[in-house]
């Protein structure tokens, strides 16, 4: 007899959880080639969820709720690379600067990271700010 298993969460959402938790454990390991691989494994299952939904039918992508539409910001994550320019961009949706930073956290590898929002800088984050209890760098007002 086969063993079948309802799931209770998308794809999507378990490999992104399985992520967070891969990159909660890299925290806690030392630098080394077993916390790279820990992080390398974390990215991959960030992109196996990001890919999943590229290949579902545009009829059946998650489409988000039009309270969320209405409330989702975009923002620019900048990393910046240990010649102090810019590496690479990514763009953020998030309801709010608080949320943006959290999702900019986990683009940290050894890299900071500036997070814009059109023309305001939202925070700076250096590559020991990948702490989930760090706390956002926001300029003076």
């Amino acid at each position: 007899m086969r063993r079948r298993f309802k799931q209770t969460s998308t794809l999507e959402q378990r490999l992104l959880e399985q992520a967070e938790r891969l990159r909660q454990r890299a925290q806690a390991t030392p630098p080394g080639v077993e916390r790279e691989g820990l992080l390398r494994r974390a990215r991959q299952a960030e992109t196996a969820s990001r890919v999943n939904d590229w290949l579902r039918p545009r009829n059946c992508r998650r489409q988000p709720s039009a309270e969320q539409q209405f409330n989702m910001v975009g923002y620019r994550a900048f990393i910046i690379g240990e010649d102090g320019h810019i590496c690479d961009a990514r763009v953020i949706e998030a309801a709010s600067d608080e949320a943006a930073v959290k999702a900019a956290r986990r683009l940290i590898n050894r890299h900071g990271v500036e997070i814009w929002q059109l023309g305001r800088k939202v925070a700076i984050l250096d590559a020991d700010d990948a702490a989930p209890s760090a706390a956002p760098t926001l300029p003076p007002a």
